[in-house]
């Protein structure tokens, strides 16, 4: 697979991606609502006073675009955390292939990860554990002629 080759998969690891959307949300939620608390508050406290339902009139009208571009941006915000964890979320489900393809006695092969995921050292290092791996699987020259003289014999 070519380092470049961009991925077409939106999710690679539903459950590591989903809840870091999850974990986006939570945060944009707690933002909103910690500034929704704070501005009513201060409205409160430093404005003159008005009816509870001026008041939550008057925001309203003040920041009603700042929340709409608030609700707008969020999409986005998801879209590029889910693309950024393909970062890392990706190398880690190559390695995971790997390991069930050594498991399962399939070929080993490099893995290579793309140029922009993270962890570029840990596939060096999976690639040396494999080779050492292959090397040790490989039968002693002292074996294979052992096994030639008990096959003749």
């Amino acid at each position: 697979m070519p380092q470049d080759f961009r991925r077409q998969q939106i999710f690679i690891d539903r459950n590591v991606q989903s809840a870091l959307i999850w974990r986006v949300v939570g945060y944009w939620c707690f933002f909103l609502v910690t500034t929704i608390n704070l501005v009513f508050g201060w409205r409160l406290l430093t404005g003159p006073y008005a009816p509870l339902p001026v008041v939550c009139h008057e925001l309203m009208d003040r920041f009603c675009p700042a929340l709409l571009a608030s609700v707008a941006l969020l999409p986005l915000v998801i879209i590029d955390a889910v693309r950024m964890s393909h970062r890392f979320v990706g190398p880690i489900f190559r390695l995971r292939t790997a390991m069930r393809d050594i498991a399962a006695g399939r070929a080993i092969h490099p893995v290579k990860f793309r140029t922009d995921d993270y962890w570029q050292e840990m596939a060096d290092e999976f690639n040396a554990v494999t080779a050492k791996l292959s090397k040790a699987e490989e039968p002693l020259p002292s074996e294979d002629k052992l096994a030639t003289s008990h096959a003749s014999s």
